[in-house]
């Protein structure tokens, strides 16, 4: 092979070399620049998720003093009590409103009290 297709083959050789390390960063920039993206568009979908999240536990506690209020209007019993009972996380709030339409105590274990 003569010195003229040898130094041919080198350069293109070192050609493709060259290309490949361009690819290379170019891909590493691309993921990079990709993983940036992906980051902040999952922390806003979080952001909205929370926000979403804020506005249906806002609207839930609207709705449960307007019922509580309702309640209390229907039973005479302090609206503060009501809220008391529910937002204790006990089974009061149901039992005090079984109390209020049947007259009589209950258990929601299945005792009469």
């Amino acid at each position: 092979m003569p010195i003229h297709d040898i130094e041919t083959v080198l350069k293109a050789e070192e050609q493709a070399v060259s290309m490949i390390r361009d690819a290379e960063a170019d891909a590493e920039e691309r993921i990079a620049d990709g993983k940036e993206k992906a980051s902040a568009y999952i922390a806003e979908e979080k952001k909205k998720a929370a926000e979403a999240a804020e506005e249906m536990v806002a609207t839930a506690v609207r709705d449960a003093r307007s019922a509580a209020a309702a309640v209390s209007e229907e039973t005479g019993f302090r609206v503060e009590r009501i809220e008391q009972a529910a937002v204790s996380g006990r089974k009061a709030a149901v039992e005090l409103i079984i109390r209020a339409i049947t007259g009589v105590e209950h258990d929601l274990s299945g005792r009469d009290a």
